[in-house]
């Protein structure tokens, strides 16, 4: 019997479009780090943004060097965000229909800012 591969694809597609890039903020963070991983790398070179804001600004840089073209999903670990300024969004901040923009807590976290 013969299936169809239509249904996986429809399946990956939904999947790739929902969350194209993820970023991540940890209090193990540093803002100067692509924010690409969960955690810092073995070589503390690489790893999640430490603030709110670092993500932000990340966002932004993505959409100035060539506008929002995916999904964005900041996931936010467990952990206390001290905060010196208070942490703005801007209209510009903003993700569209297709290409939404998410921040939320990682699964089973409950972060503090």
């Amino acid at each position: 019997m013969k299936r169809s591969v239509l249904p996986v694809l429809i399946v990956l597609t939904v999947i790739n479009c929902c969350y194209a890039i993820t970023l991540y903020v940890s209090p193990a963070g540093n803002d100067s780090w692509s924010g690409k991983l969960a955690a810092p790398n073995t070589s503390a070179t690489d790893g999640p943004k430490a603030t709110i804001a670092g993500a932000r600004d990340r966002i932004r840089k993505i959409k100035a060097d060539g506008g929002l073209t995916e999904s964005i999903t900041v996931i936010i670990a467990d952990g206390e965000y001290s905060q010196i300024d208070p942490v703005v969004f801007t209209p510009a901040d903003s993700g569209t229909e297709s290409s939404p923009i998410t921040y939320r807590a990682a699964k089973g976290a409950r972060p503090l800012i």
